[in-house]
């Protein structure tokens, strides 16, 4: 995969899931390994009492790779 079809699937992940099940938008997150198209809220920072409390559980928000590094060309992982 080059970085026109990395920069193609992000894109159409980013237009076919544009919002989490609880409403706020997802974002794509460069992550150790590829990267993933996740909920804006899991990335803030909150105790975990406080996502108990008003049942905001990771489970229940979306998370999901989109770009695997095992896919990438590896010219395109040199050059980041």
């Amino acid at each position: 995969m080059d970085n026109a079809q990395a920069l193609e699937r992000v894109e159409q992940a980013e237009h076919e899931t544009p919002f989490c099940e609880c409403g706020r938008v997802t974002v794509p997150v460069g992550r150790p390994g590829g990267v993933w198209l996740e909920c804006a809220s899991l990335g803030e920072a909150r105790s975990a009492l406080s996502r108990i409390l008003t049942l905001d559980l990771a489970a229940s928000h979306t998370r999901r790779r989109i770009v695997d590094l095992v896919d990438v060309e590896p010219e395109l992982l040199r050059a980041a």
